[in-house]
């Protein structure tokens, strides 16, 4: 299952490890240490439209490599989507079978 996060940002739902408001989260010493350690490493990705404010940072873990995404939707709004993201249904084909025959009209 994947979330987006914003223009053409999607991740897979289970590679996310932490959202957080980032208006409460930067205040705090320690993650604003991990927010300039990330952007040295160069792991920050902007999710965000062009002219808007980031209102959220989603931390990301893909085997042993770390990403720090900005978004512009609310954590709330981030977490209802991983709430009700459902896995997408598999698809069924039904064989049909076409009888070929003649009509009146081609005898």
């Amino acid at each position: 299952m994947y979330i987006s996060l914003g223009v053409a940002a999607v991740v897979r739902k289970c590679d996310i490890v932490g959202i957080f408001d980032l208006d409460n989260t930067t205040v705090s010493r320690r993650t604003r240490i991990l927010l300039s350690q990330m952007q040295q490493a160069g792991r920050v990705r902007d999710a965000c439209e062009v002219g808007t404010l980031p209102k959220s940072m989603i931390l990301t873990a893909c085997g042993k490599e770390k990403h720090l995404w900005l978004s512009q939707y609310s954590p709330q709004t981030l977490a209802r989507r991983m709430e009700y993201a459902v896995a997408p249904a598999p698809t069924v084909y039904q064989e049909r079978k076409i009888r070929v025959g003649t009509t009146q009209k081609d005898r």
